[in-house]
């Protein structure tokens, strides 16, 4: 149904969080994950999953910024999950 395939990207200051996938392929990983995601399984839903979304600051803006990039540049993106547990 539906599928978090960018997780925990950012930082509290916004900033790039230092992640296996980051380190190893630097930030552009989140941009090729989502299409190749949408090409294994088109029917799903695609979320970036973060917490304190909710929150105005500099992880908010990143994360939008991030989407509103990925829509511009037709990267598929269906949403925001705010993470709680």
């Amino acid at each position: 149904y539906d599928w978090d395939v960018g997780n925990e990207a950012f930082m509290p200051n916004g900033l790039i969080a230092a992640t296996v996938w980051s380190n190893a392929l630097g930030f552009g990983y989140i941009q090729t994950a989502f299409p190749v995601e949408r090409t294994a399984d088109p029917g799903t839903l695609l979320f970036y999953n973060d917490y304190n979304l909710e929150f105005a600051g500099a992880k908010q803006d990143s994360a939008f910024t991030l989407a509103s990039d990925f829509k511009t540049r037709g990267v598929p993106i269906d949403g925001f999950r705010i993470q709680s547990h």
